[in-house]
Order: structure tokens, then C-alpha cells, then sequence
């Protein structure tokens, strides 16, 4: 009895646990509409137009749909998605560097302990000198140049 009653009382817990987890993997999906989630086999039998019609919004998983493994894609394609952005930035910033030479550039710190008149004749001249925003050159400098 006691040890029927302890199987029943584990295997509720699990159903509990598992009913969670199900839960939880609706709520992500929900907030994930456009997120396709794809086996392994079934992905790896798509044709190259397939694949490409998918785009890179999908998950692969192999036995099974967890919440650790979704929350993980989202963490990796964040962090990908980041390292993008940063290498497409600089290479914006190489590019306006190269072709605006004769641009003086002024970090922030060394502006703010410039004096008045000298922070007055930077103001005055947005063509010749740049005041940056902080201590290195940003995209959101860039698109302020001139102002």
C-alpha cells in the first residue's frame, strides 16, 4: 500500500512537472508566433528551396521540444544577431573614418575639460569637428555629424 501510494503520489508529480513544462513551451510559442519549431530529421529532409523559404527564425530539436532549449536558441540567435550589428557598425564607422579624414574627432571627457571658448569654437564648426557622445566613435555619432 504505502509503496503503491508513493507511485502514485511520484508519477503525479511528474505529470505536474511535465504539465508545467507543456504550459510554459505554449506561453513561449505564443510570445514566439513567427518561430518555427523543426525536427532534426524532418529539416534535414527539406530541399534547398524549403530551407530557404524557412528562413533562420526556426528551432531544430531532436527528441524533444523543451523550455531550456528554446530559451537557449533565443540567448544564441540574441547574441548572434548582436555580434551582426556590431561588425556591420564598425564597418560603417571604418568607412566614415576613411572618407572623412579632416574631421577632427573629440571624446566626450576631453571636451567637457575643455574651456568655454575652446568648447565655443568646436560647437561652431559641426563640419570640422566632431564631439562624440562618449569615448569612441558610435553609428549614433555618425548620424549626428553636422548637427
Amino acid at each position: 500500500m504505502i509503496k503503491t501510494t508513493l507511485l502514485l503520489t511520484t508519477f503525479m508529480s511528474c505529470m505536474n512537472v511535465f504539465s508545467q513544462e507543456e504550459s510554459a513551451i505554449q506561453k513561449w510559442q505564443s510570445a514566439h508566433p513567427t518561430t518555427l519549431i523543426i525536427s532534426s530529421e524532418r529539416y534535414a529532409s527539406f530541399s534547398d528551396e524549403e530551407k530557404a523559404l524557412i528562413g533562420t527564425d526556426y528551432i531544430l530539436f531532436d527528441d524533444k521540444v523543451t523550455l531550456e532549449l528554446l530559451e537557449k536558441s533565443v540567448q544564441s540567435k540574441s547574441v548572434e544577431m548582436a555580434t551582426t550589428i556590431r561588425d556591420k557598425d564598425q564597418q560603417i564607422i571604418k568607412e566614415w573614418v576613411g572618407t572623412h579624414q579632416e574631421v577632427k574627432i573629440v571624446r566626450r571627457s576631453a571636451f567637457d575639460a575643455f574651456a568655454p571658448e575652446r568648447q565655443q569654437y568646436c560647437l561652431e564648426r559641426p563640419l570640422e569637428i566632431l564631439i562624440l557622445e562618449g569615448e569612441s566613435i558610435t553609428v549614433k555619432d555618425i548620424e549626428n555629424y553636422g548637427d
